[in-house]
């Protein structure tokens, strides 16, 4: 990494818009896109996004030879191409194709049919494929298999005693034309569609011009949020070793002590499945094409996205460049930025993608723009695709504004500054590892827990919401107030790849390995034995835990109840007052904060007295004022932004290194800094921050 590469990056970093082809895709409508966008706008290439619009149908000829232009012109100008997969959105649908050629690839659905039993029952089973059937006792909620019960498609069944219900759960096929993401062997009929379309034509662009692939916003709430495939059980059983027909019932109601376990079963492998039918396979046909896959899922700003995209991180776990969309309002989205780069941390990936600026204001200012771009960049996105360039840029015909190109005049004077930005900071920001002393456990497990179906709510905008739910507010009081930078960990990623080393909590990571010295557990009824055991360790050994909010008292685990409550109190002192402390034989310190509020965690920071590797303070603002640290090609990166309307003036205190120097991603600049050694052999540096300004100070390592 060098200094004059950051002035003046190459053209890989630098921002590609999506475009949407709004206009006939004719050489007259697309060459002068095409020959302006690194010249006027910095522009470093595009994602094509085809509609109705164009007035084209999809896949035929006279589109494919249109692309095929672009291609042509891409490679003359050194622009790249990143290959959106649809004829408008969500991914999935092939224009319509998938339907027309491959109905039975198309979405399923899990239903629930009840019947209310005084004496017996004598029903024929509705169609679709029988996953379920049970007797649910009102009271007891015991269950009983009733499937020895059905004979050539009809159920009879006697009742021993009063209070039964028969539940029969079937998959149908929906009326959705979209792809099921749960099925592989769906998802390959998409991609036969599509990306094996743009393949069998172009293949000699693959791995030049064309570098990554596009999905956009897969998501579960158009099936009322119950997407379902009809060999989950068959697939289930190979995973687990027993058949899950007894637990559906949960997925609809509470059946007692093992509600949290059953859902926990059903809807996290109903996840594992979004992870390896969607994103997974695209992903090993990009690899196998020589392009990298990015996106992203729809409404991730929910605090529940189970009946969404099943579990948000793991969604990632199997893509090359997780991604997330920031649309509609500044900061609509800023409370997961940190969980998408934080799915990026936990699975050793390099970049983070953002689809930014889409359905804002028309006349959204640049220095609001810096601030979105600033505030994503220093919570760990790194790739950035603007929303959008247009075919043509007549307002009338301009569906999402802005339209981001050199012919707005809003923009012409200062987008190809603002790209520059951009390239970069996605120069200095690529790869390397992240640098944190704190994780934040993902509570996909209390999330899960609290799911069930036909609740009442709206689908669209998440599952049921647990009481006290806290991860988002937790993430936001550290970054924005405390400023203090964290990782959110996966449960997953905690079980199998952190291990405890003296007093740390260590991710064992290739090339993104972070070592925490504190990790927070936010409210949440549910969590895994195996984790708590885990972080039990790390008490013990003389790490510190803070519990924010409701203790877990039920475990994914299947009768590991009271086990996880004997954990929890090895390591928690109850209280009615703001916060406890239990301190472990080594030194440890597990705190317990009853109702969390700002003032109270920052409390409890001040009093672990953690000894943190960097400080950075400024004045109190509600405009984000943060910082982002991490190694990368021997270099330390302390990187931070005022997206404030005022000047600020920041202390920084870093480990004692090499001098360092402020890199000005802004202007491509570089100075020096003078720093003062504190008692403890650390650098303090004084800052000052323009409004709407960025900075980072760089050493050899």
């Amino acid at each position: 990494m060098k200094f004059k590469d950051f002035s003046m990056p190459d053209k890989e970093y630098y921002p590609r818009p999506l475009w949407f082809w709004n206009a006939p895709p004719t050489k007259e409508a697309l060459e002068p896109i095409l020959e302006g966008a690194e010249e006027n706008a910095a522009y470093g290439g595009f994602g094509i996004l085809p509609y109705d619009a164009c007035k084209t149908e999809y896949m035929s000829d006279e589109y494919l030879d249109a692309y095929e232009f672009v291609l042509k012109k891409a490679n003359e100008k050194g622009l790249k191409i990143c290959l959106y997969d649809e004829w408008w959105f969500p991914s999935g649908g092939a224009g319509g194709l998938l339907k027309k050629n491959y109905p039975n690839a198309c979405a399923e659905r899990l239903d629930r049919h009840v019947f209310h039993v005084d004496k017996t029952i004598d029903v024929f089973v509705p169609g679709g494929k029988l996953m379920s059937v049970v007797a649910l006792h009102k009271s007891t909620r015991e269950i009983i298999d009733l499937r020895g019960f059905v004979n050539e498609g009809k159920l009879v069944w006697s009742a021993p005693s009063d209070g039964w219900s028969v539940m029969i759960f079937v998959c149908v096929m929906s009326d959705w034309d979209h792809v099921n993401y749960l099925d592989p062997s769906a998802v390959e009929k998409f991609i036969e569609l599509t990306h094996e379309a743009y393949y069998k034509h172009f293949p000699s662009y693959f791995g030049t011009v064309i570098d990554s692939a596009f999905y956009d916003e897969p998501q579960m709430y158009a099936l009322e949020g119950r997407m379902w495939v009809d060999d989950f059980n068959e697939k289930f059983e190979s995973a687990h070793g027993f058949d899950p027909s007894t637990l559906y019932p949960a997925l609809w109601e509470d059946i007692g002590v093992d509600t949290a376990y059953a859902r926990g079963m059903l809807l996290g492998f109903r996840a594992d499945l979004y992870a390896n039918g969607f994103p997974r396979v695209l992903g090993e046909w990009c690899a196998a094409h020589g392009i990298k896959l990015t996106g992203h899922v729809d409404q991730e700003e929910v605090l529940n996205p189970t009946v969404i995209t099943g579990d948000l991180m793991k969604s990632f776990k199997f893509q090359d460049i997780p991604g997330f969309d920031s649309i509609m309002a500044l900061r609509r989205s800023s409370n997961i930025f940190k969980i998408v780069s934080s799915a990026a941390h936990n699975w050793d990936k390099g970049l983070v993608m953002s689809e930014c600026f889409g359905a804002m204001p028309k006349d959204l200012s640049i220095e609001d723009m810096y601030d979105e771009a600033m505030e994503q960049y220093v919570k760990g996105m790194n790739l950035f695709v603007p929303h959008a360039v247009w075919t043509d840029d007549n307002p009338e015909k301009i569906i999402f504004p802005p339209e981001l190109s050199w012919r707005n005049p809003r923009y012409c004077d200062s987008l190809k500054d603002f790209n520059l930005f951009s390239a970069r900071m996605s120069y200095l920001m690529q790869g390397g590892r992240h640098k944190a002393d704190i994780a934040l456990l993902y509570p996909i497990d209390g999330l899960q827990a609290a799911t069930y179906f036909e609740w009442g709510g709206s689908p669209y905008e998440g599952a049921p919401v647990p009481k006290n739910c806290n991860y988002m507010d937790l993430g936001e009081w550290l970054f924005s107030r405390e400023r203090r930078d964290f990782t959110f960990i996966h449960p997953e990623v905690l079980d199998e790849k952190c291990s405890v080393r003296s007093k740390k909590l260590c991710l064992d990571n290739e090339v993104n390995f972070e070592e925490y010295k504190v990790i927070v557990i936010p409210s949440t009824d549910t969590a895994r034995v195996s984790n708590l055991l885990k972080i039990q360790e790390f008490w013990r050994n003389g790490g510190t835990v803070i519990f924010a909010g409701e203790l877990p008292c039920f475990s994914v685990e299947k009768g590991e109840n009271d086990d996880l409550k004997r954990i929890i109190s090895d390591m928690v002192a109850l209280t009615d007052e703001k916060y406890s402390c239990k301190h472990s034989e080594f030194g440890g310190r597990a705190y317990y904060i009853p109702s969390p509020t700002p003032a109270t965690l920052h409390e409890v920071l001040e009093d672990a007295k953690i000894d943190f590797a960097v400080d950075f303070s400024a004045p109190e603002c509600d405009s984000v004022i943060s910082y982002l640290h991490k190694e990368k090609d021997g270099k330390d990166i302390f990187y931070a932004v005022n997206c404030s309307a005022n000047n600020v003036s920041c202390e920084i205190t870093l480990p004692a290194a090499a001098p360092r120097e402020l890199w000005d991603p802004h202007s491509g600049a570089r100075s020096s800094v003078p720093f003062e050694i504190t008692s403890d052999g650390r650098h303090l540096y004084h800052v000052s921050l323009l409004a709407h300004r960025s900075a980072a100070l760089v050493c050899d390592l």
